[in-house]
């Protein structure tokens, strides 16, 4: 599927015929909200359910399924607010590469497993580095030297050298879940991809590719039984179809993704929906394989960011987007804010230099690109749709293809097109996103690969020194003057291009309490936990 759209033909589209899609799973008598039932809705289906190998859905779902030794408090994003979850204390010896942790005793696992120990501590984060796993986060825990299990209740991990971000990643997120050995049948849990067990306070108890997800409450979860006993997990593609489900009370929430100003205020405007619209530590970026030709040519990748028109794309979604001029969202610790970046260095729409600069890389006549994105994802799909027109004015010609979720996440790192429209949340902290994306260990292809697509590092440029002595050591002030000295050599290099912040939206009924305040950037779904519940 190739195509171009206007502003005016994407709200048309987005807010027309699509809402009177039925949706299909729901029974008749089932409006309205029913106590002690969460039933939400989303528009994909997760990569995997297991943490070792999900990331966006699969990754925010396992919040509600998986413990961790720490995690964010309920709620927020905000790293420095970390609690104690299995863990009930923690200290750091040896010039902090020895980290030791006390489990709480007590602890069940889901399907009447028995306790969680150190054992399953250990087991968690060695599988996240065996080779036949392929775990995406093999990288991440490349540090950990060695565990511990000094007895029942206590875990000890020795580092190869010290991590400044070591407690980060042992938190609820992209890697740091703790799961249950007793649900796997080998000795890595190749096969438990949707099937993990763990002790939070829901537990899975059936999934239907592309369809749902069911999860019950776990009455032993060591917080407390939780007030909702089952929890619902609806696959619908149409954000129409969510939001005519929501509004008809057949859904207590839904994930809006980004949308325009006109669907945003429709929601908005009904009496019985709240909606919440975290701040946002997304990058949406385009990123040049370095490695294929023209994109080598520093002219060319240069031009394709003149070319493109960043107000054209934030004003597609505002009031739910913001330009992005860096490779880390300000929001982060750490990440550039626009007034720390010289004006040559954003890349601002100039087509006549797009031009010109083409020109001088040897394709005055113009140039023909491809890539591939998930139809799934509008933020994503909309805007390289409408860089197509830009592109096209300054002689270069790309051509966009359409695929499923699982498709073009392989596709981003099967490392054959010249540009991949890609983008994401990951811990809100720069040295996350600079190691994932622009670290050469990360380039994909490698063993220890995350998603450096650019093949940055090796190809062209190099700033591995200064992400890994900004994760070595505690003191953050140096640690944000290293990242950013990283942010800045990675714009002059430019192995990708930032262009937008989407803010992904959460709506739900007035009728669902979380028992918190939701104000979580980290993920994309809301969060529940054992105060949570539906009232009639």
């Amino acid at each position: 599927m190739t195509s171009n759209i206007s502003r005016r033909k994407f709200l048309r589209g987005v807010g027309g015929t699509g809402a009177a899609v039925a949706v299909g799973w729901l029974h008749p008598g089932e409006a309205g909200a029913t106590p002690g039932v969460y039933r939400w809705a989303t528009g994909s289906n997760p990569r995997a359910l297991d943490p070792a190998r999900a990331i966006t859905a699969g990754d925010s779902l396992a919040r509600v399924w998986a413990s961790a030794l720490l995690r964010f408090k309920p709620g927020s994003g905000d790293p420095t607010q970390y609690e104690m979850d299995l863990a009930t204390k923690m200290d750091s010896s040896n010039g902090g590469k020895t980290h030791t942790f006390q489990i709480r005793k007590g602890v069940q696992i889901h399907q009447g497993k028995g306790e969680l120990t150190s054992e399953d501590v250990k087991w968690s984060f060695e599988r996240l580095q065996d080779k036949r796993l392929r775990s995406i986060f093999r990288g991440r825990y490349k540090n950990i030297d060695g565990i511990e299990t000094p007895d029942r209740h206590t875990v000890r991990f020795h580092l190869k050298e010290p991590d400044g971000l070591f407690l980060a990643k042992m938190m609820n997120f992209r890697g740091g879940y703790i799961v249950a050995k007793a649900g796997a049948t080998d000795d890595v849990g190749t096969k438990m991809r949707w099937s993990p067990l763990g002790t939070g306070p829901f537990k899975i108890t059936k999934f239907k590719p592309k369809e749902m997800i069911i999860l019950e409450r776990h009455d032993r979860y060591f917080r407390g039984q939780p007030k909702i006993k089952r929890y619902e997990y609806h696959i619908i593609r149409s954000v129409t179809s969510r939001i005519l489900g929501l509004k008809k009370g057949e859904l207590d929430a839904i994930y809006l993704a980004t949308l325009p100003k006109r669907l945003l205020e429709s929601v908005q405007s009904d009496p019985n929906i709240e909606v919440e619209v975290p701040d946002s530590a997304y990058n949406a970026s385009l990123h040049f394989n370095m490695t294929m030709k023209p994109m080598d040519d520093i002219r060319v990748r240069k031009a394709i960011a003149h070319a493109i028109n960043r107000d054209a794309i934030v004003g597609l979604f505002a009031p739910m987007a913001k330009p992005l001029y860096g490779p880390v969202a300000p929001f982060c610790i750490g990440g550039l804010q626009p007034e720390e970046i010289p004006e040559e260095l954003k890349y601002n729409y100039d087509p006549k230099k797009a031009k010109k600069l083409l020109a001088e890389a040897g394709y005055k006549s113009g140039l023909r690109l491809e890539t591939l994105v998930a139809a799934s994802l509008p933020h994503v799909l909309k805007p390289i749709q409408v860089i197509q027109q830009p592109l096209a004015q300054v002689g270069i010609q790309l051509k966009v293809k359409t695929t499923d979720l699982p498709g073009y996440l392989r596709g981003a790192r099967k490392d054959n097109q010249p540009l991949v429209s890609y983008g994401g949340k990951r811990f809100p902290h720069a040295h996350d996103y600079l190691h994932e994306w622009f670290h050469s260990d990360s380039i994909v292809g490698k063993p220890t690969r995350i998603t450096n697509i650019s093949h940055y590092g090796d190809v062209v440029g190099n700033v591995d020194k200064l992400i890994d002595e900004a994760g070595r050591i505690t003191d953050q002030k140096r640690q944000v003057e290293l990242l950013k000295k990283a942010q800045l050599q990675i714009l002059k290099d430019l192995p990708a291009y930032s262009f937008y912040r989407p803010l992904v939206g959460f709506a739900r009924r007035k009728t669902v309490d979380f028992g918190f305040k939701f104000d979580d950037a980290t993920v994309y779904q809301y969060v529940l936990d054992e105060r949570s519940r539906v009232t009639g």
